[in-house]
């Protein structure tokens, strides 16, 4: 069952931890791992490449493992399957696919619905998919269209960018992802949520988690953390 903040609670556990850095070692992702733990943040978002190590170093903790697959380009179904199935294998609980842009905004929407449906049914319920649609590309109209393309595909949440942006968040898409889907999908607003502050705006416009780099410098500052 999905949880959801209430103004006053913790933040820790609707935060998605972003660490996707290529240059990062064991020893670094170690690291990442002791906050994870430390902090008690949701989940942490990392490459494929890191899963297995991450969740052996996180076994018996409250930390969920979230790889991404055919990120950020959209990349080919079969592609995305074959990564999904491999860190499903590997011990992750979440897969963030991102959507081809491209065929959204040529209204190839069969074609979407399938990249997301393969993927879905590759977790075979093991793990749950979030589907980036790099929201700062579509028009008002596409975000509504791929948003109902994801629910009705399975999708656990929607995210309105994928790990690999780092622009600003916009709250009107936010609102009209939120308008367009059912309470039966979860929101994950990813981003350029760099302080506590920005990160209680996403919570209050309606998202159900948050995904950012800075999850440790908005935990220090939060005076409902248990730090």
């Amino acid at each position: 069952m999905r949880e959801t903040w209430k103004p006053g609670d913790s933040i820790a556990r609707f935060i998605d931890h972003i660490c996707l850095q290529p240059s990062a070692t064991a020893i670094e992702m170690g690291r990442v791992c002791e906050e994870a733990v430390t902090y008690a943040i949701r989940s942490l978002n990392i490459s494929g490449y890191w899963v297995y190590a991450c969740k052996e170093q996180l076994s018996g903790t409250n930390v969920f493992i979230s790889a991404v697959c055919g990120t950020p380009t959209g990349s080919t179904t079969r592609v995305k399957v074959y990564e999904a199935m491999e860190a499903i294998d590997d011990g992750a609980d979440e897969i963030e696919m991102t959507v081809p842009v491209g065929a959204v905004k040529e209204g190839r929407f069969g074609l979407l619905s399938n990249d997301i449906t393969a993927v879905v049914r590759a977790a075979e319920g093991r793990a749950a998919i979030k589907v980036a649609i790099q929201a700062h590309l579509l028009t008002a109209q596409q975000l509504s269209e791929v948003t109902s393309i994801a629910e009705a595909a399975g999708a656990s949440y929607i995210q309105n960018e994928s790990s690999y942006y780092e622009g600003s968040v916009s709250l009107i898409d936010l609102k009209r992802i939120g308008e367009a889907k059912t309470r039966g999908m979860g929101l994950i607003a990813c981003g350029a949520i760099l302080n506590r502050e920005s990160a209680y705006q996403m919570l209050a416009a309606g998202a159900d988690r948050i995904a950012t780099r800075a999850a440790p410098i908005i935990l220090l500052s939060d005076p409902t953390s248990a730090l």
